[in-house]
């Protein structure tokens, strides 16, 4: 399991990963904006420890086209 959270007064969102999932991305995040990612392994109905980061999201960008 994954959840993530805004600092401050946003409350949790939970995504359920398959064990096949290497890399997942979250999406519509806010820029400069802090993050607590918390995983946690799940073996049936049990939960294993928790593992957190907190990170700062990046300013936003602007999409450049190119043609070749």
């Amino acid at each position: 399991m994954c959840h993530f959270m805004l600092a401050g007064n946003s409350s949790p969102q939970s995504r359920y990963l398959d064990r096949s999932v290497l890399f997942h991305r979250i999406q519509d995040l806010n820029p400069k904006s802090t993050y607590t990612i918390t995983i946690c392994a799940l073996y049936g109905n049990s939960e294993g420890p928790e593992i957190s980061l907190s990170q700062l999201t990046g300013t936003e960008q602007k999409q450049e086209h190119s043609l070749f």
